[in-house]
């Protein structure tokens, strides 16, 4: 497999939700916007000995994270923006580690 190729793996099969409360149609979240096409942000609380990871919007509701150790040549983790929300709001308020 080359260094340069671009790897995306779905965390878990995220799905975006619409239609009414009753009967939600379920559907796949799709990125729009290609990883390597991406404007990526390191975390503010990346480790300085290289163990950092980077986030990107990749479309409407799709949010992909990375490892920065890869160069952007590794895999990314694609979450739905709930799911990425939730991810933040759960860090914030201390109940993730």
């Amino acid at each position: 497999m080359a260094g340069s190729e671009q790897h995306t793996h779905r965390a878990h099969p995220a799905t975006l939700r619409s239609g009414s409360a009753g009967a939600p149609e379920t559907r796949p979240a799709k990125p729009t916007i290609a990883p390597q096409e991406a404007s990526w942000r390191k975390s503010s609380h990346s480790a300085y000995n290289g163990g950092c990871v980077e986030a990107a919007p990749l479309g409407d509701h799709v949010v992909g994270v990375r490892d920065t150790k890869d160069q952007g040549a590794g895999p990314v983790l694609m979450f739905t923006g709930v799911e990425w929300a939730a991810f933040l709001s759960g860090l914030r308020a201390g109940k993730l580690g």
